[in-house]
């Protein structure tokens, strides 16, 4: 592991995040462990740029050094979560569209595309700075980086499936299409379920 370090050859899974999810998807195929190692450490960095950047939205007081620690804790957990379920959800719409499954890959893939929202932080110092809509432009900025780590997932699955980017684009959408139509069934149910027995009444 030493070796590897001093290798420098772990600062490639950061660059390509940024700028080639492709050679990203191959590089966490070939790595396997190191990659999944390297993913935990960056949800960590990420969930402490999260932190920052939210308590750079209001004042400060006391709670600020335990809102850094336990919030930190408690992001990086929720973190680590949010890629395990987002990688459970992909890969078994990967798995139902006839492509073979590889959690851990996918799992890997979906922890690093979270690892740009680190730089939410400095964008928002920049605009918190100069009193220049904070709030307005960490809202912008979050939707920014949605839309990017959706983008690196759909490459990475292309490559890694050798698939289209549009099939990857829909393999990728469907668990959360499932989702907000499940949503929207279970209020519909529950509407008229309230209306009946108000009615009853």
């Amino acid at each position: 592991m030493k070796e590897y370090i001093a290798s420098l050859r772990w600062l490639d899974f950061f660059y390509f995040t940024l700028t080639e999810p492709r050679k990203l998807a191959d590089l966490v195929r070939r790595e396997g462990r190191e990659a999944l190692i390297l993913c935990a450490i960056g949800l960590a960095l990420v969930a402490m740029a999260d932190t920052l950047s939210a308590s750079l939205l209001a004042g400060q007081s006391a709670f600020f050094f335990t809102k850094i620690t336990y919030g930190w804790i408690l992001g990086y957990l929720l973190l680590c979560l949010e890629a395990l379920l987002l990688g459970l959800f992909i890969d078994g719409a990967c798995q139902f569209a006839g492509h073979q499954g590889s959690i851990r890959t996918v799992i890997t893939l979906v922890g690093f595309s979270l690892f740009p929202r680190t730089l939410l932080l400095p964008a928002v110092f920049v605009f918190r700075v100069f009193g220049f809509a904070p709030v307005f432009f960490y809202g912008l900025f979050s939707l920014g980086l949605v839309a990017w780590a959706a983008v690196i997932v759909v490459q990475g699955l292309s490559e890694s499936h050798e698939i289209t980017s549009s099939r990857a684009t829909f393999i990728v959408a469907a668990p959360f299409v499932a989702g907000l139509v499940f949503m929207v069934l279970v209020s519909v149910v529950g509407v008229m379920t309230v209306a009946g027995y108000i009615a009853a009444l």
